[in-house]
């Protein structure tokens, strides 16, 4: 039977890969030279959280998924035909994925902290302190979400 933490952390994993994708290609293709900066700086704490979850896998004798990881980055390079990451609506829609991203994120982090046995290579307080971090980076894109909304709903 497949170890149920495992799939879980593999599946968050995957989805730090589109995340990472996102923010990589929002820091180089924007214009917007604020959010251009503050997608470089969310991708190193992300690529960090990464860091963590791979380090939570091997724990549970686990490797990383590659073929979710590959479909998440595939899924987000997609997802560039929707999003005009140079234009305000494809920013504003960018972000807003990310915000969702970062609340599973949160989720994890909270879940994990219920189930501390399983859980050896994490202290309560890092674990604590990888919450607080997810809700200041929630809280950042969500300052840069609402900043573009009136403009990016408003376009034609």
């Amino acid at each position: 039977m497949p170890n149920a933490l495992l799939i879980y952390l593999q599946d968050h994993l995957a989805g730090s890969e589109f995340a990472v994708s996102l923010l990589s290609d929002l820091a180089k293709q924007t214009s917007h030279q604020r959010l251009a900066e503050f997608s470089q700086t969310l991708l190193t704490e992300i690529e960090s959280d990464r860091i963590v979850l791979q380090n939570l896998i091997e724990e549970q004798q686990g490797s990383t998924n590659t073929l979710k990881n590959t479909l998440a980055w595939f899924t987000q390079k997609l997802g560039q035909f929707k999003l005009n990451l140079d234009e305000t609506h494809g920013q504003f829609e960018a972000l807003e994925l990310l915000s969702l991203g970062i609340t599973g994120k949160l989720a994890l982090w909270t879940a994990l902290e219920k189930v501390p046995g399983m859980i050896t290579h994490l202290h309560p307080t890092h674990l604590m302190n990888l919450q607080s971090r997810a809700r200041d980076q929630f809280t950042q894109v969500e300052q840069f979400r609402l900043q573009l909304a009136v403009a990016a709903l408003n376009e034609s």
